[in-house]
């Protein structure tokens, strides 16, 4: 069984793109932060690769902005390529079935007039959580 379940926060504007036969595709990156502190006492954060197809993608792109807040369902694939430089290269993401935006549209609307966060305000505490 292959289900896997993340709640983060998108670290750059989704864009969405059209493959060669039409399709259209997501990819994201998604910043999690970690249960427990490092020896500094602070958390650190695993950025997780994500992508959205179809009808999916297509309404991600449109109400998922930069910071958002949300909870993704999907599979765990791996792919491999060879780079330019003849580097065989392996890739570990997230095709995501589903997403929930865990923000409302004021929260989404206050944080846009704000200015930017950056990688570390982007990730979540404990008390943060929204279950």
């Amino acid at each position: 069984m292959n289900i896997a379940m993340i709640i983060g926060r998108l670290v750059a504007q989704p864009e969405l793109v059209k493959t060669p036969k039409e399709k259209s595709l997501v990819r994201m990156t998604i910043a999690v932060k970690r249960r427990y502190k490092n020896g500094e006492g602070e958390r650190e954060a695993d950025f997780i690769n994500t992508v959205f197809w179809g009808r999916l993608a297509e309404n991600f792109a449109v109400y998922a902005k930069k910071g958002a807040l949300v909870a993704l369902e999907g599979e765990i694939r791996t792919r491999s390529y060879t780079d330019k430089f003849e580097q065989k290269r392996r890739i570990v993401e997230l095709v995501v079935s589903n997403y929930d935006l865990l923000e409302s549209r004021s929260v989404i609307a206050q944080r846009e007039n704000q200015r930017p966060m950056d990688a570390e305000e982007m990730i979540l505490d404990g008390e943060d959580l929204p279950f």
